[in-house]
């Protein structure tokens, strides 16, 4: 279960099935993995969501972490504790462990919240191709993750070093002039 599940997941394959739902194909992904069930990529900004969300808005400009972790949140319930983090400079500590942890224990899974085109080597998107997915495994001997990118177009998970997450995952959010981060589910 958990990360080395996701690979299995992410192989079906599992793709986002629109340009800005790479949130809710990751979370589908990961809840899956962790045995939390098959939710469709709908159910993440359900209209019984506006309360909290802008659920009518999500679809075409996409979640921003805490937008991620309140989803989460609204449609897991209490079957798994989600926490958000952000990638201010004094976290990338907290992200190897967290990337360790996420990735040996059955019960938890780390999604990514980064700019995509760096870690890509491409530039396509002035802030980078904001994005999610989750992380299937980590080299802690090499300092490497390897996401399971859920965009159509990315055939296969690739391997990015720790440094190159970090730093697409510092690529500030404009809106709110925070970084993006990652955020940890922990089935319970």
């Amino acid at each position: 279960m958990g990360a080395p599940r996701i690979l299995d997941v992410y192989n079906r394959p599992t793709r986002q099935k629109s340009d800005c739902s790479c949130g809710p194909a990751s979370f589908s992904l990961v809840a899956a993995a962790l045995g939390l069930g098959e939710i469709p990529e709908t159910s993440w900004w359900d209209g019984a969501h506006a309360r909290w969300l802008r659920v009518e808005e999500l679809p075409s400009r996409g979640m921003a972490l805490h937008e991620a972790a309140t989803a989460l949140e609204l449609t897991l319930g209490e079957r798994a504790e989600i926490s958000s983090h952000r990638a201010f400079p004094e976290n990338k500590t907290l992200l190897e462990r967290h990337l360790l942890l996420a990735t040996t224990q059955p019960n938890l899974a780390l999604i990514a919240n980064f700019a995509q085109d760096p870690l890509l080597d491409r530039n396509e998107h002035p802030q980078g191709n904001p994005h999610y997915s989750p992380v299937a495994a980590y080299d802690r001997a090499n300092r490497r993750a390897l996401i399971a990118d859920v965009d159509a177009d990315v055939k296969e998970a690739y391997w990015a070093t720790l440094d190159a997450l970090f730093d697409a995952m510092a690529f500030q959010n404009p809106a709110y002039r925070l970084p993006r981060g990652w955020l940890l589910v922990r089935k319970r």
